[in-house]
């Protein structure tokens, strides 16, 4: 054999004596470790229970599978604590609320109620087909521009926390995910 492929082999054959003595300390503490268990481990809920929320909608709707999605993320991710969760028409409300007690949560469209501080506003699209102009407005027929209105193709929604204590905490944390889920500034 060529020593130059001797000499090789020997340097290939120190290389890998190196790194199995030096690598055993460090790959030891990654074999160890549970990615897989980490990534999906869920949180238990300090607190327990149930939060309630009331989607109220005008002309303007709450996007139903964004609320969905965000419950069932909360609830995967905080065991013991769930959102019960119901929409319901404006005119419903009073009804409803003399049957059970008021909301944790509050979502309904701008302007329906007062909001308090510390509410979240949320502004999202309008869904295909709604973008339609509800007013009516002069046409000038002097001057056809003037008499545009430019179509607003958002709704905004107020979600309010009335829960106080461990409750309300649990509530503003359900809030936080719904707002990251609909990708909005706070």
């Amino acid at each position: 054999m060529k020593p130059k492929y001797i000499i090789l082999r020997l340097a290939a054959l120190a290389v890998a004596a190196v790194f199995l003595y030096k690598a055993p300390p460090l790959i030891g503490e990654q074999l160890d470790r549970n990615y897989y268990g980490e990534w999906v481990r869920t949180e238990q809920s300090d607190w327990k229970g149930v939060i309630s929320l009331l989607n109220v909608y005008t002309d303007a709707r709450f996007d139903g599978d964004e609320l969905a999605r965000a419950v069932k993320r909360y609830e995967r991710r905080n065991r013991g604590a769930y959102i019960s969760y119901s929409t319901v028409p404006e005119g419903s409300v009073e009804a409803l609320l003399i049957r059970k007690n008021a909301p944790d949560i509050w979502i309904f469209p701008e302007g329906y109620m007062e909001a308090r501080e510390g509410d979240i506003a949320i502004t999202m699209p309008k869904p295909q087909g709604e973008n339609v102009l509800i007013e009516d407005f002069e046409f000038d027929i002097a001057n056809p521009e003037a008499g545009e209105i430019e179509e607003d193709k958002t709704w905004r929604f107020i979600v309010s926390v009335r829960a106080e204590g461990e409750e309300g905490e649990c509530a503003k944390e359900f809030v936080q995910l719904l707002c990251e889920l609909v990708n909005v500034d706070e």
